[in-house]
């Protein structure tokens, strides 16, 4: 299986170097908790089929302590601020399978409050009982600041900041997080880079 996700992780690899109208970004996190520190890699990637088209495909890659996943997808631009998407892949637990869908709202960083709001909703299921995940969030961005609560199974659910000095490629988010499944605090970093 970790055949597999490395195979994935070359591929996505091989989509950044070839495609021209590419997004690809890295965003790592580490959580504090009772049994100790928790490292997360992520990298995610993504191209339109046609040049500033609608319709595009994507690749996620998630790896961390005694866990990786990787997932190829499809999006759909609903509106210049608006996308949806499904994916279907791997994981490392057995029976192996994976699916997920997304919706994401690109806010503005400027204008009323409303239309700067960055809302993003993730949800995974994989085989077994249990096996799913979730990410919901909802920033008010400023020029350089996405501040706002969030939720996200096996982190927890709180405040997140995040600084990205306008123009630079470069993240670093703060959060401090409650999981409510085992009653524990995990304050996460979270350090990010878009290529």
């Amino acid at each position: 299986m970790k055949y597999i996700i490395i195979v994935l992780l070359a591929l996505v690899t091989f989509n950044t170097a070839t495609a021209q109208n590419n997004y690809t970004t890295t965003y790592n996190d580490v959580r504090f908790t009772k049994g100790g520190v928790v490292p997360t890699f992520t990298l995610y990637t993504e191209n339109t089929f046609k040049k500033d088209g609608k319709v595009g495909y994507n690749m996620f890659v998630l790896v961390t302590k005694g866990w990786a996943e990787a997932y190829p997808g499809l999006f759909v631009k609903l509106t210049k601020n608006d996308v949806v998407g499904v994916a279907a892949g791997m994981e490392t637990a057995s029976p192996y399978w994976r699916v997920a869908g997304s919706y994401i709202h690109f806010g503005a960083k400027k204008g009323s409050f409303s239309k700067r709001l960055f809302i993003r909703a993730f949800a995974e299921k994989g085989g077994g009982k249990g096996n799913y995940w979730y990410h919901v969030s909802v920033d008010y961005q400023t020029k350089d600041w996405r501040i706002g609560p969030m939720s996200r199974r096996f982190y927890g659910t709180g405040l997140r900041a995040e600084y990205q000095k306008a123009g630079t490629k470069f993240k670093l988010g703060i959060a401090g997080l409650y999981d409510t499944e085992i009653s524990q605090w995990k304050p996460t970093v979270f350090i990010g880079w878009d290529f």
